[in-house]
Order: structure tokens, then C-alpha cells, then sequence
């Protein structure tokens, strides 16, 4: 199901993407077309790291599965 991401990129290098817990699938997506990311789950966020390097083709492919991209 797609959900909307929020997105924060860091100095240096990782960007965050913000998401509803639960979502769950946006995890996926990333890994699935063999860009590395790491996920980390709270109550009520679950939060993925990308490697800045991989953030172009990260935002390529979780918008072509659907997803809103904030900034």
C-alpha cells in the first residue's frame, strides 16, 4: 500500500525517510531493487537509512512503486 515518506537528507552520508508505523512496504522497496538500507521501527515511526549515494535511485524506485516523497 503505498504511504507518503517523509524525507530529510544528513550531512554527510545517509538520508532519512520518515514513514508511518507499519508501513512496511516502503522498507522493502529499496532492498528489493538491490539498494542497500537499514531499517529502525519505534511505536509510532519506523525510519530508513539510505546511503546518499543511493538516494537518487532510492527516490526513483519508491516513487515508481507508488509512494509520496516529501522534503
Amino acid at each position: 500500500m503505498p504511504v507518503s515518506l517523509r524525507l530529510r537528507v544528513l550531512p554527510g552520508r545517509f538520508a532519512v525517510a520518515r514513514l508511518p508505523a507499519g508501513a512496511g512496504r516502503p522498507r522493502g522497496a529499496a532492498p528489493d531493487a538491490g539498494i542497500p538500507s537499514f531499517a529502525i521501527s519505534t511505536f509510532d515511526t519506523d525510519t530508513l537509512l539510505i546511503p546518499a549515494a543511493n538516494l537518487a535511485r532510492a527516490l526513483e524506485v519508491l516513487r515508481a512503486a507508488g509512494h509520496a516523497i516529501e522534503s
